[in-house]
């Protein structure tokens, strides 16, 4: 009994044809999604420092505040920066400080439509934890 191995070789003509013509459109279509997000998203990412403040403080349920916020490429991937994250305690005060935060997304975050990190780096934490009278933490995690 002959084996049967595969070969592109034996597809009908206009199946071949198909194949080229999906992976032409799957090339093009990939090459504007990546320009698209280049040089038409990323330069606008200092404009979404205040709905970013909101959707991280919702998040949380502290009130957040970022300084500063820029985006750029490295190769291949985005790359997020944060200047001055601060995240407060229920009274207001500074709870924690972030000096300066990068976070490169996965690319596969578009096909699962969830954020997912390919690095996330933070320099220079600071955490600042008080006491109530009472004995207890302002901040949730904390109590």
């Amino acid at each position: 009994m002959a084996e049967h191995r595969f070969s592109f070789l034996h597809l009908p003509r206009i199946w071949l044809r198909r194949l080229a013509l999906l992976a032409l459109v799957v090339y093009f279509v990939g090459g504007l999604t990546f320009l698209g997000l280049r040089h038409g998203v990323l330069p606008n990412v200092p404009a979404y420092r205040g709905e970013l403040e909101q959707v991280l403080s919702r998040a949380i349920g502290l009130p957040v505040e970022i300084a500063s916020l820029s985006a750029e490429w490295s190769g291949l991937s985005p790359r997020f920066r944060i200047g001055g994250l601060t995240i407060k305690d229920a009274a207001g005060e500074p709870a924690l400080t972030l000096s300066h935060v990068e976070a490169e997304p996965a690319w596969s975050s578009l096909l699962l439509f969830r954020l997912r990190l390919r690095r996330l780096e933070i320099d220079s934490p600071d955490l600042s934890i008080r006491r109530l009278p009472t004995g207890r933490s302002p901040l949730p995690a904390c109590r």
